[in-house]
């Protein structure tokens, strides 16, 4: 599996997740319930390093052995979940000015959005899409989904950019709320 991996991901089966953190003993220190969203932080073979959130409201960070107790959907040929990250589960599709047809995300709040940098770059208004053909969330801000373009309220589309980088990040808002009928980037899971 590639070590560098940052995916935004659901758990699509019908199954609670059970988080045993290896850095403690195997201790059980979480679980991820049916259609709640988690974040794959990176690995190494059958380690992976996930953030969650509690049962206490509380963003977590676990790494877990992906081999003994493997995520759910996981795939054995790339050793990571690849039918469970967001892009399987879009809100639509919008084709751009640039010609690329890319997979939409609900914002069911206001949420601030940042450049590549890490610089703030504008808002996206509760309501409204963005667009991304990325699973990838931000190496720093974990909570922070990769996207390319932003819908203002009247509907226009705009590219996020700036800072020499060709795409910006998105809160996804998962460090307050993971469930798919809470939490602010919501696709279709």
């Amino acid at each position: 599996m590639p070590g560098m991996i940052r995916a935004f991901c659901i758990n699509k089966t019908n199954s609670v997740y059970t988080i045993y953190d290896i850095m403690q003993n195997n201790k059980q220190v979480g679980k991820i319930n049916p259609r709640e969203a988690y974040i794959i932080q990176g690995g190494e073979g059958d380690i992976l390093t996930i953030n969650f959130l509690d049962a206490n409201g509380k963003f977590q960070i676990a790494a877990i052995d992906n081999y003994n107790h493997p995520l759910p959907g996981n795939n054995a040929e790339y050793g990571y979940p690849t039918n469970s990250t967001c892009l399987s589960y879009p809100r639509g599709t919008a084709k751009m000015a640039d010609g690329i047809v890319y997979k939409t995300f609900i914002m069911r709040s206001s949420q601030k959005i940042y450049r590549g940098d890490g610089s703030e770059w504008g808002n996206v208004a509760a309501g409204c899409l963005v667009a991304t053909n990325s699973f990838a969330v931000g190496q720093n801000y974990p909570n922070r989904k990769l996207i390319n373009y932003v819908q203002r309220s009247d509907g226009q589309w705009f590219k996020v950019e700036g800072a020499g980088y060709g795409h910006g990040f998105v809160d996804t808002g998962i460090k307050s709320a993971s469930s798919y009928s809470k939490i602010a980037f919501y696709g279709s899971w």
